[in-house]
């Protein structure tokens, strides 16, 4: 048979002999007390370690755990030695373009489970403070690229009368912010129309497909549609004033609008998205039209005994309608954004046209 013994907590200074065991807690907030020999618990005060353990956002790319306002984003913290119901208490602090938008969760506490480790959850845009900030701030014409938004955690814990903290910027795990794709992203979501998916954000085709500032841009097959278009309207045969000409293989087509992201679209003074048109994107948010001007060649006509020159309105602009609806396109004349069909003009051909809109 064992013995056992009874034993108050100087003993563990100097444990009798023939004890078999000892109870050691670890006692974070130094709750036991060693008051008298009836209490047979040593309380062991020992310091635990806190770290940020694991960051989730819907993609990771170059270092950044990357994602739009409307991403829900999961951080843990990992208490060790592992214990339950510790209190942590996560913060959250905007960085960048959130510097100044509070009300974002702030000593909100989620204690760890069995193995030590808090949970938190958060989503930007459930925080009102913040999507005002963007609606009022970041929804207004502009030709330059947004800031990235990045968000600092820090969680913490008490312990013998001490704070320990921990914070996401001292991890290995990268750093929580957009990359550029996101920060394109995000404009949609400012704007409250359709965002892009990733899948369809490319890196910039060049300053003829991309009249924005980023380096990235939405395309659904811009260079594809163009040079469709381009094919048909090269070598095809057109008449002008009685006569049949063949437009040259050299002959250009100038792009001058293709993608333009929301706020660029708002500068130069498109109805989308717009108070009049609240939730819709103009087809050029999405890389899905072109605006093309024909460059009339320096090739002339012989009509009637004269040599002469097509031409712009009346020949190169309906040529070109022509090779976009060969394209299964349709071709709209504009004046900048103002429609040139009937009943605002006389269609293709109208005087007025600096440019033939087309998109899909």
């Amino acid at each position: 048979m064992e013995k056992t013994f009874h034993l108050d907590a100087s003993a563990f200074s100097n444990p009798p002999p023939g004890a078999t065991y000892v109870l050691l807690v670890l006692d974070y907030d130094k709750l036991v007390k060693e008051s008298d020999e009836n209490n047979n618990v040593k309380a062991v005060g020992l310091n635990p370690q806190l770290v940020i353990s694991s960051v989730k956002t819907p993609t990771k790319v170059g270092g950044l755990n990357t994602f739009i306002s409307t991403d829900p984003i999961t951080l843990t913290a990992t208490v060790t030695p592992p214990v339950a119901d510790v209190a942590v208490h996560w913060s959250v602090l905007g960085v960048q373009a959130a510097r100044s938008v509070f009300d974002f969760p702030s000593d909100e506490v989620h204690n760890t489970d069995s193995q030590g480790i808090s949970t938190l959850l958060f989503t930007p845009s459930e925080n009102d403070t913040f999507v005002q900030n963007r609606q009022f701030i970041w929804t207004t014409g502009s030709m330059q690229a947004n800031p990235p938004i990045q968000f600092e955690v820090e969680a913490t814990i008490a312990s013998s009368g001490q704070t320990i903290s921990a914070y996401l910027s001292q991890t290995s795990l990268g750093m929580l912010e957009q990359d550029e794709t996101d920060t394109l992203r995000q404009e949609y979501v400012d704007f409250a129309i359709a965002v892009p998916d990733r899948t369809v954000i490319v890196p910039s085709l060049g300053q003829e497909f991309n009249n924005g500032p980023y380096n990235v841009q939405v395309s659904l097959d811009l260079l594809g549609h163009y040079n469709t278009i381009l094919s048909l309207y090269q070598g095809r045969s057109a008449v002008y004033g009685g006569d049949s000409f063949t437009i040259p293989i050299s002959a250009r087509v100038i792009i001058s609008n293709a993608f333009r992201n929301p706020r660029y679209n708002k500068a130069i003074g498109s109805e989308y998205p717009s108070s009049k048109y609240p939730h819709q994107g103009s087809k050029h948010c999405y890389g899905q039209a072109l605006d093309l001007v024909p460059c009339p060649c320096p090739i002339p006509l012989n009509i009637n005994g004269r040599a002469t020159m097509p031409d712009l309105d009346q020949f190169w602009y309906p040529a070109l309608g022509a090779a976009i609806i060969d394209a299964k396109l349709s071709p709209l004349p504009e004046q900048g954004a103002k429609p040139l069909n009937p009943p605002h003009g006389t269609g293709v051909g109208d005087p007025r046209e600096n440019h033939l809109h087309t998109q899909w």
